[in-house]
């Protein structure tokens, strides 16, 4: 009786690890095909463009289609920034809304931030009402400091041929909290607006020139 409780004990134990091992090869794999399947977007003319500031430095690559952009973040010094966010570049001035970098909960509850069609003609799938104010699933700026992430924004879900998308370049722009916010459920003294506190314009990553022979 013994034996076979110890023959049970073994069996069921090599069942155990036997299904550990195929769940980490499977999110081994799985997470390689993500990663594989988006790289495989870039060619020798994808091009990598640039922004540095003190709060954070940015830089986004896209294939020459210039279809999506593969956003890396760094951020440093946060203090006094309610949202950081990748503009269109409108002539030097700073158009819609592209990519929401990271939010607060004044930004989130700012009047102009939740008007409806601020950001158009740039309306995203998950931005119906075309407002200013970050989409659910964008990062708070509250534990940021000092960390990276990355973000992938496709031009089909940025509003369609209607939104200037990168054509005309874009700019990496930083907000305060100088403006008008909703705090429970009363409005603030401040004006409506976005407290534009610093924009920086990407620049083009140049390409290391071939050796001659």
């Amino acid at each position: 009786m013994k034996h076979t409780k110890k023959h049970t004990c073994n069996w069921t134990t090599g069942i155990i690890i036997f299904v550990i091992i195929v769940a980490v090869l499977y999110f081994i794999n799985y997470k390689f095909k993500i990663t594989d399947g988006f790289s495989k977007g870039f060619n020798k003319n994808s091009k990598t463009y640039t922004a540095q500031s003190d709060r954070a430095d940015v830089s986004f690559t896209t294939n020459d289609a210039e279809d999506f952009m593969y956003i890396t973040v760094k951020y440093k010094d946060l203090t006094g920034v309610s949202g950081v966010h990748i503009h269109v570049n409108n002539n030097g001035q700073s158009g819609p809304i592209l990519a929401w970098l990271g939010t607060t909960t004044a930004w989130q509850t700012g009047v102009l931030q939740n008007t409806p069609g601020k950001n158009s003609p740039c309306c995203t799938k998950n931005n119906t009402l075309c407002v200013l104010a970050a989409p659910q699933e964008i990062p708070y700026l509250t534990n940021l400091a000092n960390t990276q992430r990355t973000f992938k924004v496709y031009k089909s879900d940025c509003g369609g041929p209607s939104c200037p998308w990168i054509t005309n370049g874009a700019s990496l722009d930083f907000h305060g909290f100088n403006f008008q916010q909703v705090t429970d459920g009363v409005l603030t003294s401040a004006q409506p607006g976005l407290d534009m506190i610093e924009s920086v314009l990407f620049s083009l990553v140049a390409k290391p020139t071939p050796k001659s022979k």
